[in-house]
């Protein structure tokens, strides 16, 4: 928390996790990390840990940080197994083309 302090930085639960997570990647936590990581967050409903740490992920590993990237990359590190999610798909997929089947449709001309 100090850390945050010395940095000019308001020491938020949010930007202490934030600091946290780039110090356990053992990447530099500044200002502009911080406000990296913040933006992405800033369109995200979800700013819970695992959201925090997908956007840390992202950040250290010279990825793109952004809502969608951050969302994608918490749900490969926290979502069901591959092969699981793989079953669901057919179900997931039937669910959607009802709903696509339900809307008006579209004029034409």
């Amino acid at each position: 928390m100090n850390a945050l302090l010395e940095m000019g930085a308001h020491p938020s639960q949010q930007n202490q996790s934030i600091a946290q997570n780039l110090a356990n990647y053992g990447h530099p936590v500044s200002n502009q990390t911080l406000q990296i990581v913040q933006n992405a967050l800033a369109g995200l409903p979800d700013r819970s840990a695992a959201t925090i740490e997908a956007a840390v992920v992202l950040l250290t590993q010279d990825l793109p940080v952004n809502s969608q990237t951050v969302m994608a990359i918490k749900q490969f590190m926290n979502g069901q197994p591959l092969p699981q999610q793989m079953q669901n798909l057919p179900k997931e997929v039937g669910v959607l083309l009802q709903q696509m089947q339900s809307l008006p449709a579209l004029p034409t001309g």
